[in-house]
């Protein structure tokens, strides 16, 4: 018994040597992965419709896991799925090769500088090309502060949106993108945060900041939080519009 136990101490110290050396980075982007495949079977199990779309697509991994988990969960079953999923197109805001911008002093932070996590707009649309159908997707080069403030999403051809994707960290590009999107949000859409408890888990900074202050200003848009996931992920889902 002793002999066992011993053993099996030997081992729990082996899985948490093995597990604590996984970096974060992959941990989340596994958890990103699968919450996208329980939205999209959601989503495609309600027959929600809409495109995707996603702010800050750096080198096009989260756009391709949120096809490919659509792509999964949109085909007719006979079990949960009785007829197909609605059609979505997927696009994707990135400043590619510029990075980071900070233009409000209050997104300052210690990790996020300007030029910090570029990427490459040729490199990552070959890369989602690859997966993706051109006729499938779109990504539009520059800041949100250009790109999307003021602007009609239907100048993309965004016409209704069921998953929105943010991954800008910052609070001023992500309530522009909020903004930008919200005449296109249908009662069952979902709001997901990459970086929801970021600086500090203010709710004064950052995505949290952006989504309340979003949320203040459009109070006939009603949501309910939906899961955390990741490492400060966060997301929620539109359950009313109100007249």
């Amino acid at each position: 018994m002793i002999g066992f136990l011993r053993h099996r101490l030997f081992l729990i110290n082996f899985v948490i040597k093995i597990i604590t050396r996984i970096h974060p980075v992959i941990t989340h982007n596994i958890a990103k992965i699968n919450f996208f495949k329980d939205s999209f079977f959601s989503l495609n199990l309600e027959q929600i419709e809409g495109d995707y779309i996603e702010f800050g697509v750096f080198d096009g991994t989260s756009l391709i896991s949120a096809y490919e988990s659509n792509k999964v969960s949109s085909k007719k079953n006979g079990l949960t799925m009785n007829i197909e999923g609605p059609k979505r197109k997927f696009f994707g805001f990135d400043s590619f090769e510029e990075g980071f911008k900070i233009f409000d002093k209050r997104d300052e932070h210690p990790s996020w500088i300007d030029g910090n996590l570029k990427s490459s707009y040729e490199k990552t649309k070959k890369r989602i090309g690859k997966t993706l159908k051109d006729d499938e997707f779109t990504l539009v080069k520059g800041f949100v502060e250009n790109t999307c403030k003021n602007v009609d999403p239907a100048k993309y051809s965004i016409n209704k949106i069921s998953l929105a994707f943010f991954d800008m960290d910052l609070g001023t590009p992500t309530l522009i993108g909020l903004e930008f999107i919200k005449t296109s949000l249908v009662v069952g859409s979902i709001i997901s945060f990459d970086q929801y408890f970021a600086y500090k888990g203010s709710k004064e900074k950052g995505e949290s900041y952006a989504f309340k202050e979003f949320r203040e200003k459009n109070t006939h848009l009603v949501f309910r939080k939906y899961k955390n996931w990741g490492i400060r992920g966060m997301c929620f889902i539109l359950i009313e519009i109100k007249k």
